[in-house]
């Protein structure tokens, strides 16, 4: 792909107008801080997790962890979601 070809996620930001927080006092809606810093936790230990089981060959295992993954993945959808109600 040449370079006059590719969009960068900036300029699709841009584009699409979306302002992004990147501080600690932006407020959450239905989180507290403690519980997203325990999500932040909890997807890295998945990760790692997922990753042993794909190692260690436990199929069983692996799909759980994608499903606690769904679980973390849904929260955050709510959380949004929240976002939205409230603007």
């Amino acid at each position: 792909m040449s370079a006059e070809n590719t969009t960068s996620l900036t300029d699709i930001k841009e584009a699409c107008g979306i302002q992004e927080e990147q501080g600690f006092d932006a407020p959450f809606v239905t989180f507290t801080w403690t519980h997203w810093q325990n999500i932040q936790a909890q997807t890295v230990q998945n990760f790692t997790r997922f990753q042993r089981a794909v190692a260690q060959q436990q199929p069983q295992l692996a799909a759980l962890i994608a499903l606690e993954m769904l679980q973390i993945a849904a929260e955050l959808q709510k959380e949004a979601a929240a976002w939205i109600s409230v603007k």
